[in-house]
């Protein structure tokens, strides 16, 4: 996608490519690292989790 590019036409695009790849049978691989990635320095234990609030919020 260039810089002048409509991003919403894009990412329109590029779901339908994975919906005509799902329609086939064929592996529709999500964000990150693909599942074949052999290098481990992008590879870590860390992770964000948030903790759950002590009391409702507010609306």
């Amino acid at each position: 996608m260039g810089k002048s590019d409509d991003a919403l036409s894009f990412l329109l695009s590029l779901n339908q490519q994975f919906v005509a790849n799902e329609d086939t049978q064929q592996p529709v691989i999500g964000p990150g690292l693909p599942p074949g990635a052999k290098n481990k320095k992008f590879v870590t234990d860390h992770l964000l989790s948030m903790k759950k609030a002590k009391q409702p919020v507010p609306a």
